[in-house]
């Protein structure tokens, strides 16, 4: 059952890529995606190394400091960081790849991070598992207990939480492709604005350490509101920026000879 969750995950975002392939999407866009999402995933991993300690330390884990500490570093490692690729490779990633570039982003977090990989890692605990009895599956099966205990449910139990996961990918995927439309748009109108109503997307991680007090339900719930409301910045800057073309074009219509 937790394996659809996985494959389910890669499937809908190769979907959207094969959909995009000649919407802006090149292999320039997939690359440049690439680094610039899993270095600000290793840049989270080593500043959180040195200081989440600390912070938790202080402050508690399910505190507003901490909440504010993870969030701004989403908003500062992997959506600013987006806007400094894309403006740094803006040869690669015009305004056609706008769209393209934020799902890529979601791609290398829903199709590989936390699909191919989980799904390969997952994979092979339960071969070893079903290897038959020996320390080294008796020690995998224990740490698997122990780290997610809800593998080990039944269909009906594992439904739920299947569903509320996949809801999670669904949600991460609109937050990724929005703040990767709204970089790239930035860029191109030379429209700091843009900019900023990214900026705050990355915020959407600082309901990580509520998520025991609020539970699966409500903090799937929040995300998912919170995903809508960051589609639909988006969707009104591309109908905003729609807009500007026609005006444009009109212009440069009127501008010509006269019959």
């Amino acid at each position: 059952m937790f394996f659809l969750e996985s494959i389910g995950s890669i499937a809908i975002v190769v979907g959207l890529l094969v959909m995009y392939r000649k919407k802006g999407l090149t292999l320039a866009v997939l690359g440049i995606s690439a680094v610039s999402y899993f270095l600000a995933i290793a840049l989270k991993t080593v500043v959180q190394a040195f200081t989440l300690g600390s912070m938790v330390a202080s402050f508690g884990y399910s505190s507003v400091p901490t909440a504010l500490y993870l969030g701004a570093q989403t908003v500062v490692f992997e959506v600013f960081g987006a806007y400094l690729f894309a403006l740094a490779f803006r040869k690669y990633i015009t305004q056609k790849s706008a769209e393209a570039y934020g799902l890529s982003l979601a791609f290398w977090e829903n199709g590989i991070l936390l699909g191919a990989l989980s799904l390969i890692s997952l994979l092979a605990d339960f071969l070893i598992i079903a290897s038959g009895p020996s320390s080294l599956s008796t020690l995998v099966s224990d740490q698997l207990h122990k780290a997610s205990p809800g593998l080990f449910v039944g269909t009906l139990q594992a439904l739920p939480l299947v569903g509320y996961s996949v809801l999670e990918r669904l949600s991460s995927l609109l937050m990724h492709y929005s703040w990767g439309f709204l970089v790239v748009t930035s860029i191109t109108y030379r429209k700091r604005l843009y900019l900023a109503y990214a900026l705050p997307m990355g915020l959407v991680d600082s309901i990580v350490p509520f998520a025991g007090k609020l539970g699966i339900p409500l903090t799937e719930a929040i995300f998912f509101v919170i995903a809508l409301l960051a589609i639909a910045v988006a969707t009104s800057v591309k109908k905003a920026v729609a807009g500007m073309n026609v005006n444009a074009v009109k212009k440069e219509d009127g501008a010509g000879p006269q019959s």
